[in-house]
């Protein structure tokens, strides 16, 4: 039985890219399963689609709609299984995990208010 998960080979830290001076809100990864899916996919390496579905606790259907969203804002890449043509294989994009990183701050900051 293959993985359903790759880790990360290097323990170093990855690049955040650009991130911009004030925060704003992400509208796109706002809603809570597009949030809770590119926290997960920033803890590994890859996924597969049926995988991160049961991670969830979601059908893969249910989460289809918002893994397509986040692909085509080019915040997350689905590539296909070279062994399984029914799977693929989920990752979290250099342009997503900007986009994670801006929404923490965001978050962060409207939790601690202004100073």
């Amino acid at each position: 039985m293959a993985a359903s998960w790759k880790a990360r080979a290097s323990t170093k830290p990855r690049p955040l890219g650009p991130i911009s001076p004030a925060p704003h809100p992400n509208n796109l990864i706002a809603p809570r399963t597009r949030l809770i899916v590119c926290a997960v996919l920033d803890s590994v390496d890859s996924m597969t689609l049926s995988r991160l579905a049961k991670t969830l606790n979601v059908s893969p259907s249910a989460l289809t709609h918002d893994i397509t969203t986040l692909a085509r804002a080019d915040y997350v890449e689905i590539c296909p299984d070279t062994e399984d043509s029914d799977q693929q294989w989920i990752s979290l994009s250099a342009k997503g995990l900007a986009a994670l990183a801006n929404h923490e701050l965001t978050l962060r900051a409207e939790a601690l208010g202004p100073r």
